[in-house]
């Protein structure tokens, strides 16, 4: 089956998501000469670790950067 819905999956670092929630309009700015609506449909259980060390890593170890899968729809 196909969705009549087209969605794609962003993600975002955990320290970013205090302000996000379900419905939350989003500016999509892929492509500047086109205006796309989208909001935030959901957050994914899980996360994904970045392969980039976190810009603050400091001391005799790797911070590694936890990012958290976001689901948005276009309209």
């Amino acid at each position: 089956m196909v969705p009549n819905r087209l969605w794609v999956t962003a993600n975002f670092k955990e320290t970013h998501l205090a302000l996000m929630q379900p419905g939350q309009p989003v500016r999509v700015d892929a492509c500047p000469n086109l205006d796309i609506s989208a909001r935030v449909d959901s957050f994914q259980a899980g996360s994904v670790f970045s392969s980039l060390p976190a810009e603050n890593a400091t001391g005799n170890y790797v911070k590694v950067v936890q990012r958290v899968p976001v689901r948005i729809t276009l309209r």
